[in-house]
């Protein structure tokens, strides 16, 4: 895991089910929100996936569309490889801010409030969440569909 990210470590995996329960809540919402934008397949990344349960509900929605869950966080890619389960869907380790896939082989990413976390937990760098973007963008096949939905501060 990526040092500056070892601060939100929370522990074993049912401390992580306890954290992620509230999350849960919400993430229903970030799904409608941002579904209706995607292509209907190929492949999409789900950039910062949390629980996994978000990439779990685009996979279900659109069962020709490949889903990938990335991650940071070993124990939150375990936790979602161990709690949703899918033939189109998948999960692993990667830090968003950089490449975690070949450059245009992307059909759509989704950041769905996961580039606060990227400048946080890097003292509040704002050029981080410019710089993940413009990583993320490098993996989008030609016509690809960047979605961000998220705040920072200014």
């Amino acid at each position: 895991m990526n040092k500056n990210y070892n601060r939100q470590d929370r522990g074993d995996l049912e401390a992580y089910a306890r954290y992620l329960s509230s999350m849960d809540a919400a993430m229903r919402q970030k799904v409608a929100l941002t579904a209706a934008h995607l292509p209907c397949q190929g492949r999409v990344a789900d950039m910062g996936m949390g629980s996994g349960s978000g990439s779990y509900a685009l996979a279900a929605l659109y069962p020709r569309l490949r889903v990938v869950g990335v991650d940071v966080n070993p124990t939150m890619v375990e936790f979602a490889s161990q709690n949703y389960r899918l033939p189109n869907l998948e999960f692993r380790v990667g830090d968003i801010s950089q490449l975690c896939f070949e450059p245009g082989c992307l059909d759509a990413i989704v950041n769905s409030s996961v580039l606060h976390h990227v400048t946080s937990y890097n003292g509040y760098d704002y050029d981080r969440a410019a710089s993940a973007l413009e990583a993320q963008v490098t993996q989008l096949a030609p016509g690809g569909c960047l979605i961000v939905r998220d705040f920072l501060a200014s």
